[in-house]
């Protein structure tokens, strides 16, 4: 225990390295005067008239140089189709702390209830910005920055179909609001015409 509390106090007294780390020592005094007072020294022997305990320590190499992370836009999560009062509330919720959640659409009804304010919105500090089209295309190249950093897109798709037989029952199941994302597959799923 006194050991590693003699390489903190070490650690804390020596200037940062900048150069690259090599192989050093340093001598830490222990001084003891007649009242009993313990003092700590590396590299400068105790003074005359108190006990001295001498230990060679090795310096610990420098810790590496703080580099912050590249500049990142907050989490954002785009509820495309605003006018389901669930959808609104799920892009709430899953957003980051410090996020921003983009309204695209118009709801059905001029009232939306936002089921937990305080702890979807508020407390995860979350900025809410309502979208139109002058805003387009930004909200695109987002988009795209979004997808290109991996955002998985698939927990939000209710049905997909493979072809157009089934288009009326998909947009049918979409206005209903029995499902919040439809994707067909005109040319099959792997695009090659099958399944």
């Amino acid at each position: 225990m006194r050991r590693a509390w003699l390489v903190a106090m070490l650690c804390c007294a020596l200037p940062p390295a900048s150069a690259p780390a090599q192989h050093r020592q340093v001598v830490i005094y222990r001084c003891t005067d007649a009242g009993g007072h313990v003092t700590l020294q590396n590299d400068v022997a105790c003074p005359r008239g108190t006990q001295q305990r001498k230990q060679v320590v090795d310096v610990p190499p420098p810790m590496p140089t703080y580099q912050p992370r590249e500049e990142r836009m907050p989490a954002i999560v785009a509820a495309e189709r605003a006018e389901v009062q669930a959808a609104i509330n799920q892009a709430l919720r899953i957003a980051r702390m410090g996020g921003a959640v983009s309204l695209l659409g118009i709801p059905t009804n001029e009232a939306v209830t936002i089921e937990r304010f305080a702890g979807d919105l508020i407390f995860k500090g979350l900025s809410l910005q309502a979208i139109i089209g002058r805003r387009i295309f930004s909200t695109w190249d987002r988009m795209l920055e979004l997808l290109a950093d991996g955002l998985d897109l698939r927990p939000l798709v209710s049905r997909e179909y493979d072809g157009l037989d089934a288009f009326i029952e998909g947009m049918e199941a979409f206005d209903a609001h029995e499902a919040l994302k439809v994707v067909f597959y005109p040319h099959g799923k792997n695009g090659d015409g099958h399944a």
